[in-house]
């Protein structure tokens, strides 16, 4: 089956996160996560990731990228891995009680309630296997509690923390793995909660339904302990993370909270069952590889026809330039060392590097213009790009970011910007800056803002104006453009790029991309009404 691809710019104000989905719509899905924005983006990136994924039918995300180690990169991923983790130590609680009241079919539905808290406290005092997510301890527990004699009288919370008792004096000190919950109480009190809610799930037939209700109850009770944690239905737990490794910037446990530690406290750090990441810090020689598919554990030789994502910076180094010194160095070392990725997909090219500053995209152009890739499928390398149509304007827009002679030499047709409220920057250097909002606008037709918060020449929107009907405007700022970015239910700024397999090798009237996003702009007379979901067509 042809395949199709999309890159999504994701609204995270001030900040970066992009999606790439490569489907091929009869199975073959490869997907890559690249930033996550600050901290408090975690859920609404994870929201977007899961929409897309279910779309394609996937279950599970394959890559996570971290240019870097800034915050407003790499936050909203920390908290999307954090959540995963705790996620995992509830979908632990719950398919052990799940388990034990299927298993106590002949019993009473107050001892099965009893038997599921049982399983579930003896699996949070550390009777669990990472395999099967409940080892046989809180086997015993459940069909121990099953046999309790409950008095008439008891609650159904009664019944489920007589049950947990069982289960936390059967594993008592003998458990092998460090516990998932700190103390008797807040184990026990998880325990309640999913004996509670496996009684309360007991009727749905569809057992996917039956688990993830019991997750949520018990994630509820237990998520005070980790700020801002969410959860993410597993969709991370395989997933492959790339990273600069030790460089600057790196967050405290970073390899920890990757590898699925979640730390509730500081003596025992348990590694949540279930998680089986891949942690991968590039080298510079691991710059011309391709990461798409030809990496981490689920890795496959790239199918003929697919788009494809190839690393071109990295460490200070660029693609063709990994020996010697580091050739970027302009002084902002964490910006400076930021994983570039080449996304090729048959004649089309896309370019995103995070924060990576002019120096560095300047040494990119002529490598991804004068050389091709390898061919991961082996065989002779990729033709050189003729033209980088697509780009993801670096670090936001600052001005040390996107230089004319790079523009000049990419020849691009569209150009994406992710910017917000600027709170890294001088109050009078807000991002984008107008210097390079003026070069766009000599180099490239269109360029894509997810929003912009500052008055800026060439950009009408951020002055009131319509956008859409302004002659020569070859801005869009997609979206409400709210001041309040995460406030609920608005037209958020997303932008999403796609094109076929036969649009990416077309002939010059079919070679195109396609563009779409939330166009909030008044038309002409409109009064104010939205116009929502638009499409631009671009050539390449």
């Amino acid at each position: 089956m042809p395949f199709r691809l999309e890159i999504s710019t994701l609204d995270v104000g001030q900040g970066d996160s992009s999606l790439i989905i490569a489907d091929d719509g009869n199975g073959q899905v490869r997907s890559m996560l690249i930033d996550g924005g600050l901290s408090g983006y975690g859920p609404t990136v994870h929201g977007y990731v899961a929409d897309r994924l279910a779309r394609a039918g996937s279950d599970g995300l394959d890559h996570i990228v971290v240019t870097h180690y800034d915050a407003d990169h790499v936050g909203g991923v920390l908290a999307i891995l954090l959540s995963d983790n705790l996620t995992a130590i509830c979908r632990c609680l719950a398919t052990a009680a799940i388990s034990a009241w299927d298993a106590a079919a002949a019993s009473s539905d107050a001892q099965r309630t009893a038997a599921a808290a049982a399983a579930a406290a003896a699996a949070g005092w550390g009777c669990y296997t990472a395999g099967h997510d409940f080892a046989y301890l809180a086997v015993k527990a459940g069909a121990e509690a099953a046999a309790l004699k409950l008095p008439g009288s008891n609650t159904l919370e009664d019944n489920a923390a007589a049950g947990a008792q069982v289960g936390l004096a059967l594993a008592g000190g003998s458990y092998a793995n460090p516990k998932l919950i700190r103390t008797p109480q807040s184990c026990g009190g998880a325990a309640i909660v999913a004996g509670v809610s496996t009684y309360h799930g007991k009727d749905n037939i569809l057992p996917a339904r039956r688990q993830l209700f019991a997750e949520n109850r018990i994630l509820e009770r237990i998520r005070g302990a980790l700020n801002g944690c969410f959860h993410t239905g597993g969709l991370y737990r395989a997933t492959e993370v790339i990273d600069t490794g030790a460089s600057p910037g790196i967050p405290d446990n970073w390899a920890y909270f990757v590898g699925g530690a979640v730390p509730l406290w500081s003596n025992d750090i348990p590694l949540a069952p279930g998680v089986n990441r891949t942690r991968t810090s590039i080298t510079p020689m691991s710059l011309g590889n391709e990461v798409l598919w030809r990496s981490g554990p689920r890795s496959v030789a790239a199918p003929a026809g697919s788009p494809a994502a190839f690393l071109v910076t990295g460490l200070g180094y660029v693609w063709g330039r990994q020996t010697g010194a580091p050739p970027i160095n302009s002084g902002q070392r964490q910006n400076d060392v930021a994983i570039g990725l080449a996304i090729r997909f048959g004649n089309f090219f896309f370019f995103t590097a995070g924060d990576l500053p002019g120096q560095g995209e300047l040494l990119v152009a002529p490598r991804l213009l004068g050389t091709g890739f390898p061919n991961p499928q082996g065989g002779a390398a990729f033709a050189p790009a003729t033209r980088i149509a697509a780009f993801k304007v670096s670090h936001h827009g600052a001005a040390s970011s996107t230089p004319a002679a790079y523009l000049q030499a990419i020849n691009a047709q569209t150009a994406f910007i992710s910017c917000g409220k600027n709170k890294f920057g001088k109050d009078s250097d807000p991002h984008p800056t107008q210097a390079v909002v003026d070069r766009l606008d000599v180099a490239v037709p269109r360029f894509y803002l997810t929003n912009c918060k500052y008055t800026t020449q060439h950009i009408p929107a951020s002055d009131g104006e319509d956008q859409l009907v302004l002659v020569g405007n070859r801005s869009r700022v997609c979206g409400d453009n709210a001041d309040v970015n995460l406030q609920a239910d608005r037209a958020r700024g997303n932008a999403m790029l796609t094109l076929t397999e036969a649009e990416s090798t077309g002939t010059n009237a079919t070679q195109q991309f396609h563009v779409m996003y939330w166009e909030a702009d008044d038309l002409p007379n409109g009064g104010g009404r939205q116009i929502g979901l638009r499409v631009e067509t671009h050539p390449f």
